[in-house]
C-alpha cells in the first residue's frame, strides 16, 4: 500500500468514525428521556447581584457577593445578558411565567405551564412563595384550600400564599399548616385561626428556606430508582422568598452557615453595610446560592432511574432566574450601571440574571446576549419535554432552545416584541436593542432608548429624526401585540 493510499485509507476510517459518533450521538439524543425541569425564582434580584455578572459593575471584587453554586452552575450552562422578567413587580410577573403570556389575562383565564407538562407525563411540585390566587374557608384548620397551586396544575406545593411576611401561615396542598418551633417542621393546624407571621405556629424569614429545600428533596425523591415515580419525569418550581425584604437570613441550611458567612468577591467577609451593599440582603443573596448549591448537590448526587449510569443532572433542564429586579436602593451595587429599579419600566425593574443548564446539550461556560424574557420559559420546558402548544397558550412564549444550542446567535434576530408590565399596563416594549417607555401620564408620548449604546437609559432618541422608522416600529409592535392578545403567531 503507498503513502498516499494509506492517507486515504486513514481519512475514510477517520470520516467513518465521526459519522458512526454523530449517528450514537444523534440516536442517544433522540432516544433520551423526558428531562426533569426546574425552575429556582429568586425574589427581586437584580442581575448585578450575583458574582456570575462580574461584568456588570466596575468594582465587582468589592461591591459583589460572592456566589460560588451559581458561579458552579454557569460555567457549565449559558448565562443571558439581556434577559427581562415580563413585569417589574412579582404578581403579574409570576403570572407571565405560568402562563407564557404578558399578563393580559388572570391566571384563571389561562392555560398554565404545569398543566401543559402534565400533558406530557409529568409530576408537578412546587415549593415556596405563591402570590397567586389563593383561597380557603373561614376556618382554616377545618377548610381545606379552595383556590391555589392545586387549580393551576400543581400535584403538590408548600409554601405560603405571599411574601413569608405577609402570610398568616404555611400551607401544604390544600391544608393550612403550623410551624412546630420545637421541631422546625409542620404540623396541620387545627384550630379556627391563623398565628401569622412570626408569630408561634407562624411562617418565619429564617427558617423558610429549609423548609422549601426539605419538601423538595422528598418530593424529587420518589424519582429515585425504586421510588413510586422512578419512570416519570417532574418539574420543581422552586420559588424562593430571597431576596425580598424582610432581611432574616437562616442561622445554617443543611448544616452549612449563612447568617454571617456573605463575602464579596475578594474574600472579605460582610460584617456591616459597605461599599453600597447591605450586609443582611447580602447575606440573603447568598442563602439563595447555599440553597441552589444542595439542589445542584442533589441531582449530581442521585443516579437517575430513567438514564442508566448518569446522575439525575445529566438530563435535568435547570433554570436560575429572578421574578422582576432588584428593590435595593438605585445606587446599590447589584443596579451597576442600570436606571430605576423593581417597580419601574427602567431596566433596572426588569433586566435579571438568568443562566440555563441541560447537561452537556448547550456549551459550557457560555453567554448570549440575545433578548428573553420570563415568558420564554413556558414555550422552552414545553418542547424539552415534548409537548405541542395548543393554540390558545403561551400567548407571547418562544422556544429558547435554539439560542441554547447556539448562543453566539444574532442576539437581536427574534422579530417579535418583548414587553414589561408595570401595574396592569405595558409601560416597556423591546425590538432589538430599541426599547420605548410610554410614560406613567398615558398622552401618547413615548420615549425611546439604544440599550445597546446607552444601558443606563440616559438620552431619550424619540425626539431625533434620525429614529422615527424605530419609533414607529415600536409602536406598530406594541398596537399589534395588544390588538391580538399575543405575540406569538396564532397556529
Amino acid at each position: 500500500m503507498t503513502a498516499t493510499s494509506f492517507q486515504t485509507t486513514n481519512r475514510r476510517i477517520a470520516f467513518l468514525t465521526i459519522l458512526i459518533q454523530s449517528t450514537l450521538l444523534l440516536t442517544a439524543n433522540a432516544a433520551s428521556p423526558q428531562p426533569n425541569i426546574i425552575l429556582f425564582l429568586a425574589d427581586d434580584m437584580g442581575q448585578g447581584e450575583t458574582s456570575v455578572y462580574q461584568d456588570f459593575t466596575e468594582n465587582a471584587d468589592s461591591e459583589q457577593v460572592f456566589t460560588p453554586n451559581m458561579q458552579r452552575l454557569a460555567e457549565t450552562s449559558v448565562r443571558f445578558l439581556d434577559a427581562h422578567s415580563a413585569s417589574a413587580t412579582c404578581n403579574p410577573s409570576r403570572r407571565a411565567i405560568m402562563s407564557g403570556g404578558f399578563a393580559r389575562r388572570e391566571l384563571l383565564d389561562a392555560p398554565t405551564m404545569e398543566q401543559a407538562l402534565k400533558r406530557g407525563g409529568y409530576r408537578t411540585y412546587g415549593v415556596g412563595k405563591w402570590h397567586l390566587p389563593f383561597k380557603h374557608g373561614p376556618k382554616p384548620g377545618q377548610s381545606p384550600i379552595e383556590l391555589g397551586p392545586f387549580t393551576f396544575g400543581f400535584d403538590h406545593y408548600m409554601g405560603t400564599d405571599h411574601n413569608v411576611r405577609k402570610s398568616a401561615s404555611y400551607f401544604l396542598d390544600r391544608t393550612v399548616m403550623l410551624l412546630d418551633e420545637k421541631t422546625g417542621t409542620l404540623i396541620p393546624n387545627k384550630s379556627n385561626r391563623e398565628p401569622g407571621y412570626d408569630q408561634p405556629g407562624g411562617p418565619r424569614e429564617e427558617i423558610s428556606q429549609q423548609l422549601w429545600l426539605d419538601y423538595a428533596r422528598q418530593w424529587m425523591n420518589e424519582h429515585k430508582t425504586d421510588g413510586p415515580q422512578q419512570n416519570v419525569p417532574f418539574f420543581l418550581y422552586y420559588a424562593s422568598h430571597a431576596n425580598h425584604t424582610n432581611y432574616r437570613p437562616a442561622e445554617t441550611i443543611d448544616s452549612i452557615p449563612v447568617n454571617g458567612a456573605a463575602q464579596t468577591v475578594d474574600g472579605q467577609p460582610l460584617v456591616s453595610n459597605r461599599e453600597g451593599l447591605i450586609r443582611e440582603r447580602s447575606e440573603m443573596v447568598y442563602e439563595n446560592d447555599v440553597a441552589l448549591g444542595v439542589l445542584l448537590d442533589w441531582l449530581e448526587a442521585t443516579t437517575d432511574p430513567r438514564n442508566p449510569g448518569h446522575p439525575m443532572i445529566d438530563n435535568t433542564l435547570f433554570v436560575f432566574t429572578s421574578d422582576n429586579g432588584s428593590d435595593a436602593d438605585v445606587r446599590a451595587p447589584g443596579q451597576g450601571r442600570l436606571r430605576g429599579r423593581k417597580l419601574t419600566e427602567w431596566e433596572g425593574g426588569n433586566r435579571v440574571p438568568c443562566i440555563i443548564l441541560w447537561g452537556s446539550r448547550f456549551p459550557a461556560g457560555s453567554t448570549s446576549g440575545s433578548t428573553i424574557s420570563g415568558v420564554d420559559l413556558f414555550a422552552t420546558f414545553s418542547e424539552a419535554a415534548g409537548v405541542t402548544l395548543n393554540p390558545n397558550e403561551a400567548l407571547d412564549s418562544f422556544s429558547l432552545l435554539d439560542i441554547l444550542r447556539n448562543p453566539s446567535s444574532d442576539p437581536y434576530a427574534r422579530p417579535q416584541s418583548i414587553h414589561t408590565m408595570v401595574g396592569n399596563r405595558i409601560r416597556a416594549t423591546r425590538l432589538g436593542p430599541y426599547k420605548a417607555v410610554e410614560p406613567k401620564k398615558s398622552d401618547g408620548s413615548m420615549e425611546l432608548y439604544h440599550l445597546q449604546k446607552d444601558l443606563g437609559e440616559t438620552k431619550n432618541l424619540a425626539s431625533n429624526p434620525e429614529y422615527k422608522q424605530q419609533e414607529a416600529a415600536l409602536r406598530q409592535a406594541l398596537a399589534q401585540s395588544l390588538e391580538n392578545g399575543r405575540t406569538r403567531p396564532a397556529m
